[in-house]
């Protein structure tokens, strides 16, 4: 298992859900095509600093891989080497489609997958589940803050 750096294009905006509250929208975008990832390879989408929880994870497949491929989406307890819950969050989403795939809500993502209560940052990872050399894939997520 290899670790990649394959996020380009980052961002994140401010957006006041309260004026106490603000919430970051964060997006990375994976272009395989520019490294491409063997089965089982790790790709760092997210680092949820201690005190903040993430909602709303989507990834969508903006260039299709060309061949039958899956990726899951899961916590890790550091950059790419633990797996907490390797497809916690998404698991089996297609990228050989133009497609859309959405994160558990509620309950799932309060259960320890996306939420940070610790000290240390806690990573949401990508892994390939077949060998990626083609595909797009944009993750989008809401990261808060939350007292404990």
């Amino acid at each position: 298992m290899a670790i990649k750096n394959l996020v380009t294009n980052t961002t994140a905006k401010n957006v006041s859900v309260y004026a106490e509250r603000p919430t970051q929208i964060v997006k990375r975008v994976l272009d395989t095509g520019a490294v491409n990832m063997a089965i089982n390879d790790v790709a760092v989408l997210f680092c949820i600093p201690p005190r903040h929880r993430l909602a709303n994870l989507r990834l969508e497949v903006t260039k299709v891989e060309g061949a039958a491929a899956t990726v899951d989406v899961g916590p890790f307890s550091d950059a790419g080497t633990t797996a907490v819950d390797a497809d916690g969050l998404i698991d089996g989403a297609d990228v050989n489609a133009l497609t859309h795939a959405h994160s558990v809500t509620g309950a799932g993502l309060l259960a320890a997958k996306g939420v940070c209560t610790g000290a240390t940052a806690q990573y949401i990872c990508l892994t390939a589940m077949a060998a990626l050399d083609a595909a797009i894939i944009e993750a989008q997520a809401e990261l808060i803050p939350y007292n404990l």
